[in-house]
């Protein structure tokens, strides 16, 4: 019979909040790797803005909890029934999966049918610990945890041996956690959704990490790209990035300034700020046959209206979440990163365990593209990895 505890557990490191503005480190319980699972002791994790609104109490999740789903790091343990991972390896986490409903089987794992329970409940939800949660406080109370099957934002985590990517010892380990959601979910967008072909007109709305990683993707593919921000600083961002700069401040404008700027609608837009009269904007704007890509995260119950008579021209508006096939996606992306081709030291600043919360405030004002902070020892101290 599976218990809720199991023995021994270890004490780490964790970023706990109760989802009213809080988020602190926390000395807590984690339980050894069950079968399938490996124990990782974390280098880095990304700060992405679905962990804010956890954070500020506007996405559900089991509080209180432990955040992260963008981490990187190394196998410190691999629990039974683990034979292709080993200690010493690095990864990067993605998200847990069933690994055998439709979408996991047709390799597009990040839309796997029981991803939403993966991120929410905060307990395991695959496997022989079903149910049952490898986080708590040192008094034994209830602590949520497998965020995304990951908890990231700690010095160590439990995860399924099928969400990590090994990657190089070479590569900057702390530097690549993005590649768990955002940045990969920006390549997935571009090379699985939009899939342009060399000329096509390809809009970017936001240049954040989401909308920086398009613009690469895009550009990487031979397309001529628009990114559109009504910030001066990400709008030169974007044309360092290769990309045609445009403010914008009244969304509605939208389609108008593309045609001006084009000469035509756009073969393709990517909305990577969650903004719904973007959206709206966004699908409106595309020319016939073309994609609209909808990767931007808003508040629950948030809805978008769309004009039916300009959608019968052949228009697709598809939504996009998370990298697709992450072993493909994530390792396309760290191939990119060791050949230099990808401009991670541009996109990422890391930041030591002890100033999370200036991380979270940059973030938030925009003030960073991916904030990554380090991962702390169990001592409180920043982790020199």
């Amino acid at each position: 019979m599976v218990t809720t505890r199991r023995e021994p557990a270890v004490l780490i490191m964790a970023a706990v909040t109760h989802g009213r503005a809080d988020l602190t480190w926390q000395i807590v319980e984690l339980d050894p790797p069950g079968p399938g699972e490996v124990l990782v002791r974390l280098a880095a994790s990304g700060i992405c803005g679905t962990d804010r609104r956890v954070i500020d109490g506007t996405r559900h999740f089991a509080l209180p909890g432990v955040i992260g789903h963008e981490g990187s790091g190394v196998v410190e343990e691999v629990g039974p029934g683990v034979s292709d991972l080993h200690p010493g390896e690095h990864v990067v986490l993605g998200w847990a999966r069933c690994g055998s409903c439709p979408a996991c089987l047709a390799r597009a794992t990040s839309y796997c049918e029981q991803t939403r329970q993966a991120t929410e409940a905060g307990v395991r939800v695959f496997g022989p610990l079903n149910g049952h949660g490898a986080y708590r406080f040192p008094d034994g109370k209830h602590l949520g945890g497998h965020f995304f099957g990951q908890s990231s934002l700690a010095s160590h985590t439990v995860v399924a041996a099928s969400s990590l990517v090994p990657i190089d010892r070479r590569l900057p380990l702390a530097k690549l956690a993005p590649l768990g959601c955002g940045f990969s979910t920006a390549f997935h967008a571009v090379d699985d959704v939009i899939e342009p072909q060399p000329g096509a007109n390809v809009v970017v709305l936001g240049v954040g990490a989401v909308g920086s990683a398009a613009i690469v993707a895009a550009k990487m593919a031979g397309a001529h790209v628009v990114a559109a921000d009504r910030k001066p600083g990400k709008l030169q961002l974007a044309a360092q990035l290769g990309a045609d700069p445009l403010a914008i401040e009244d969304p509605a404008e939208l389609p108008n300034l593309l045609r001006n700027q084009l000469g035509r609608r756009p073969d393709a837009v990517v909305e990577c700020t969650g903004n719904p009269q973007l959206a709206e904007a966004a699908a409106a704007a595309v020319g016939s046959r073309g994609v609209c890509a909808l990767i931007g995260g808003s508040r629950a119950g948030t809805n978008i209206s769309l004009d039916h008579n300009r959608l019968v021209w052949g228009k697709r508006v598809q939504g996009v979440l998370g990298a697709g096939d992450i072993n493909r996606t994530i390792g396309r992306l760290a191939n990119l990163c060791q050949d230099g081709s990808f401009p991670l030291d541009r996109l990422v600043q890391v930041y030591p365990s002890d100033r999370l919360s200036e991380a979270l405030a940059d973030q938030a004002t925009g003030l960073v593209i991916k904030p990554v902070v380090l991962a702390p020892a169990i001592s409180g101290a920043p982790n020199q990895l």
